[in-house]
């Protein structure tokens, strides 16, 4: 086992290299995602499915999207992969332009974040993008992004739920927790959050809508 392991490593650094070598930012990225799953006719196209699934975990920069974003989901998703991006809520580009959460969205692709930036650990910013995406519904799934247990225990999940709830509910707490990873493991689509289900705000208003109308610069008529 140990062995393969070194194995799929090397043929990923080996991808990664000769990607790098020709500049292409597609490849490269598929390429840096992967280890083990080849892909087409080119042996150096690597993919890591979550769990043996078609979904594939994709994490953007923590300062902007890179450049031909678009063409790279494109790629992904035309080679048959479901496509989730982690913590958007970091990328310092869409939390200061958030259009581009729409256009992410529009592209077929789910979004993960993180529990911790749910709760501030990550500064107010990301914290603010974070609810914001929650109550606007454009979350799918929450991860622990768990590097160890000393800064991410299960505590924080706790936390995180109670936090949670209070903005979508507790039927979507369910959705984005329980039942869509369970369809990443199922080979399935994740499902949106329910806007139906949000605490209501007043007059029927579900508690997002002020704050996704403020977030994407909408007015009222």
């Amino acid at each position: 086992m140990k062995q393969q392991h070194r194995t799929v490593r090397a043929d990923c650094m080996e991808a990664v290299s000769a990607r790098w070598s020709e500049e292409s930012l597609v490849h490269l990225l598929i390429a840096a995602a992967g280890s083990g799953r080849r892909m087409g006719a080119e042996c150096n196209k690597l993919l890591l499915p979550l769990a043996g699934s078609r979904c594939v975990l994709l994490e953007p920069p923590f300062e902007s999207l890179p450049l031909h974003w678009e063409q790279i989901l494109f790629e992904v998703a035309g080679r048959g992969f479901k496509i989730l991006i982690a913590h958007p809520e970091r990328c310092a580009q869409l939390a200061q332009q958030p259009m581009l959460v729409e256009r992410l969205l529009e592209t077929g692709v789910y979004l993960q974040v993180n529990w911790t930036s749910l709760l501030g650990y990550h500064g107010k910013l990301v914290q603010k993008t974070a609810h914001h995406l929650a109550r606007s519904g454009a979350i799918h799934c929450m991860a622990t992004d768990s590097h160890n247990t000393r800064e991410r225990s299960a505590l924080i999940v706790r936390r995180g739920a109670e936090e949670l709830a209070a903005l979508v509910g507790r039927k979507n707490l369910a959705l984005l927790t329980v039942e869509n990873p369970a369809r990443v493991l199922n080979g399935n689509g994740m499902q949106n959050i329910d806007m139906t289900a949000l605490p209501q705000l007043r007059r029927g208003k579900p508690a997002g809508w002020s704050l996704f109308r403020d977030w994407f610069g909408l007015r009222r008529g």
